[in-house]
């Protein structure tokens, strides 16, 4: 057996499963695991052996194939730092408990009334009243002062929540991210060097592959570690990306990943001269290019009946939504009359100053009128509203056009909101545009505010992190996929992922594209200018519109990219390795 080490050192909060780059790694691994002839050891935190084995149950992947090093168990930090950050989490877990357990003592009381009032009179219905009586007798010590901690601890829980939120604060302080130096990144360190301290004990493994070249601990393998470096876009967009700390700090860690590689690895020419030999002088004999294989959805349908098993999976996953949107309803309403409660009370103690009260919430309503959303106000809004229209919209009966990506400066989701104002509004065309990046990062890179601007809440839908089944779904019921990038490491996958299933693509005219769309007359029908809103509604106008001509056209490229396999990718994967063992 050829033994192949991967080392991943993804923070506690990554999530894998439904991003590329961790469907690329599935990809990856699903060639290795074919070939019957790797062993396949995995070294990672133990925080984040679980998100691996989601991302193995997604790409249909047993954990059973591949053998795992971790760290011994999960720190305290991690467990707080989690905390934290989850959003999923009931506040109001403890009033919650005590609700059930009243409600089922309550019935508990009324059934056995009924049952003591059933029974006829009799030297045993005597004999279990004395029983009860004087079980009464000596429980109610007891019942009475858990009666007061009940009450005290109720009345305690708004102090327990002041104190939480503080520490929050404090948490928050420590374990920033965006910071140059913080105690996160120190406990994430240490981590990580006990976690190479377990693989240097594994000398079977002689060469490392680290996916990912923003890992500088790798410095504390002692064994040769190959490092994949997908791309350095913020050489091409300095001012995009650079004037953002988190994203100047992630260039740090790159270098010094870099500076502890052996070798690197690059999914295309254009990086490997233009980002490492260019900018970082690297020798060139020190770099390979590995091109990705052909990526086809067919994996996660049925090929006999694409359609068919297509809408099973979407009908399947819109009963998932309505439950989400209803739960997440209860929750609002939950909390609003909470507020509402809260604001009640305070009224009443303050029904003395009744009219200095209300003078008072007066201003300040209209200050707080003239304020603009929070961010959290935002996100909450429009994921209610998302999954709201998504509730009542028949999928199967619509058309629209698909673009799977997150929200990256580089992906120029921008210009396509305006191209789909184009289309819709100038245009009038009854189309649909499905994303599935986060509802956050919209929120948060103002690209909802252009939304509203433009008017498309309800021609703009988000399927946020939806498993590889769902987006193989999606793209076979798409009428085209549309990609807008301005940047990509290599061809981008979405092409093949949607031809796959029967459904055209087009995409932006950028070097690694026009590198394999060399036929003009193709070139005029599914490229344009990534810059131009006008130019991408033409084009995507004319895809709804030849949507059959345009899938047959493009078989040229499909010929071009299908003969590559990821068993292909695998090998050429273990022989850089080898060469380094």
């Amino acid at each position: 057996m050829k033994n192949i080490g991967i080392y991943l050192a993804y923070g506690p909060d990554q999530v894998l499963s439904g991003e590329g780059l961790g469907r690329l790694l599935g990809f990856l691994l699903k060639g290795l695991l074919s070939k019957k002839e790797y062993n396949i050891t995995i070294a990672c935190p133990e925080w984040g052996k679980s998100e691996i084995v989601k991302l193995f149950a997604d790409m249909n992947i047993r954990p059973d194939q591949v053998k795992f090093l971790t760290t011994k168990g999960i720190p305290l930090w991690v467990k707080l730092y989690r905390h934290k950050k989850g959003t999923d989490r009931d506040e109001n877990k403890i009033t919650y408990i005590f609700k059930v357990i009243a409600r089922n003592i309550s019935s508990l009381l009324h059934d056995l009334i009924v049952e003591i009032s059933s029974l006829r009179a009799g030297f045993f219905t005597y004999l279990f009243f004395f029983i009860i009586c004087v079980l009464a007798v000596f429980l109610s010590p007891i019942l009475i002062i858990i009666a007061f901690l009940a009450l005290a601890l109720k009345k305690m829980i708004p102090l327990f929540k002041r104190i939480a939120h503080l520490a929050v604060k404090v948490g928050n302080y420590f374990l920033k991210i965006n910071a140059d130096y913080s105690l996160y990144d120190e406990f994430r360190e240490r981590e990580l060097k006990a976690l190479a301290n377990v693989m240097n004990r594994h000398e079977d493994i002689k060469v490392w592959l680290s996916p990912l070249v923003t890992w500088p601990e790798i410095k504390y393998i002692k064994r040769n570690v190959v490092t994949v470096v997908p791309d350095i876009v913020f050489y091409d967009f300095p001012t995009m990306y650079l004037s953002d700390v988190g994203n100047a700090r992630t260039l740090k860690n790159i270098l010094e990943t870099i500076k502890y590689s052996k070798h690197l690895i690059t999914y295309s020419e254009y990086v490997k001269m233009n980002h490492l030999l260019k900018h970082l002088h690297i020798d060139d004999n020190n770099v390979s290019v590995i091109p990705h294989g052909y990526i086809s959805n067919l994996d996660f349908l049925d090929e006999h009946d694409i359609i068919k098993s297509s809408k099973v999976i979407l009908d399947q996953y819109f009963n998932k939504i309505r439950k989400d949107y209803f739960m997440m309803v209860e929750k609002v309403d939950y909390k609003e009359q909470e507020s509402e409660n809260r604001k009640e009370s305070e009224n009443r103690k303050e029904s003395e100053n009744r009219k200095e009260s209300e003078n008072r919430k007066e201003s300040e309503n209209r200050k707080e009128s003239e304020k603009e959303p929070s961010f959290a106000d935002k996100l909450l809004h429009l994921r209610l509203e998302n999954l709201q229209y998504l509730c009542s919209y028949d999928i199967n009966s619509c058309h629209y056009i698909i673009y799977p990506t997150q929200n990256r400066p580089n992906k120029n989701l921008s210009s396509l909101i305006k191209a789909m104002d184009i289309v819709i509004h100038k245009h009038e065309k009854d189309i649909k545009l499905i994303l599935t990046t986060s509802v956050d990062s919209i929120v948060s890179m103002g690209l909802y505010d252009l939304i509203l601007e433009k008017n498309l809440q309800h021609h703009i839908l988000f399927f946020e992190r939806v498993s590889s089944k769902v987006l193989a779904a999606l793209n076979a019921k798409a009428t085209c996929s549309v990609n807008t990038t301005i940047f990509e490491g290599g061809f981008p996958f979405s092409f093949s992922e949607a031809y796959s299933v029967g459904t055209p693509s087009i995409l932006s005219r950028i070097s690694l594209v026009e590198e394999v769309v060399t036929e003009k007359n193709l070139s005029e029908c599914m490229l344009f200018d990534p810059y131009n809103p006008e130019d991408i509604a033409q084009k995507i106008i004319y895809a709804v519109d030849n949507a059959d001509q345009l899938f047959d056209m493009e078989d040229v490229i499909h010929k071009k990219l299908v003969s590559r396999t990821w068993e292909d990718v695998a090998d050429d994967y273990f022989n850089v390795l080898n060469k380094y063992a």
